[in-house]
């Protein structure tokens, strides 16, 4: 489970809390349409309504866990790896744990851009309805949960633009983006250097795995070095 209400939507260098206007505005602009290998992600943010409990129900009875499902397991351990946190200081936290799933998420959206947008969404759905079943488990009400998981889209959508952003600028933005979304409280040193450097080594990984092995639920993620 993951609580990242409060203070994480504050990390992100592009955070929505800091673009009000914006921010509101961009996580209600749903997907209705099919999306371009260009979408930002908070066009694949999925409808409230959409994360419903007959929705999770019939995702927990299905017979066959969905490619997006797959894709998302790996994702999630990848991000409890322990080397993030006994070894290169990531905080081993509810936030902290967040924060390092954001990024694993980011990554492999990456690759799909542009591949196979219908996956791309799909995994993002599989995202959003795992933090909404976190949420119940949490003992969040129904009446509650849609402005939650809304306030966690602006939430990812802050740290996600903000990657994006900062590897087009190059090696050095990165680095301090991560310093600041997965190291808020001071970054262990070389520790934001390390992370870049993993990043870089799971988007070639990526690369080398074809689209079609992605839209068949295959996904291999290199673990960290301690």
């Amino acid at each position: 489970m993951f609580d990242v209400f409060g203070t994480t939507c504050e990390k992100g260098c592009a955070s929505p809390r800091k673009q009000p206007h914006r921010g509101a505005r961009q996580v209600q602009d749903f997907m209705c349409r099919q999306a371009n290998p260009h979408a930002l992600f908070h066009d694949l943010v999925p409808q409230p309504g959409r994360l419903s409990k007959p929705m999770i129900f019939q995702r927990l009875f299905r017979k066959e866990a969905s490619p997006a499902r797959r894709l998302y397991a790996p994702i999630v351990a990848a991000a409890r790896h322990p080397v993030f946190y006994a070894d290169w200081g990531a905080p081993d936290t509810v936030d902290g744990r967040f924060d390092l799933l954001v990024l694993h998420l980011y990554l492999v959206l990456e690759r799909l851009k542009g591949g196979n947008e219908e996956l791309r969404q799909a995994l993002v759905d599989e995202f959003f309805a795992d933090m909404d079943r976190s949420l119940r488990e949490m003992g969040v009400g129904d009446l509650s949960v849609g402005k939650k998981v809304r306030k966690m889209a602006e939430s990812v959508y802050g740290r996600i633009n903000a990657y994006e952003t900062a590897q087009s600028e190059g090696h050095d933005a990165f680095v301090a983006a991560l310093a600041r979304n997965v190291f808020p409280d001071g970054t262990p040193a070389g520790a934001a250097e390390r992370l870049a450097g993993y990043a870089g080594q799971v988007q070639m990984e990526l690369q080398a795995q074809s689209v079609e092995s992605l839209m068949a639920g295959t996904l291999s993620i290199p673990e960290p070095r301690s």
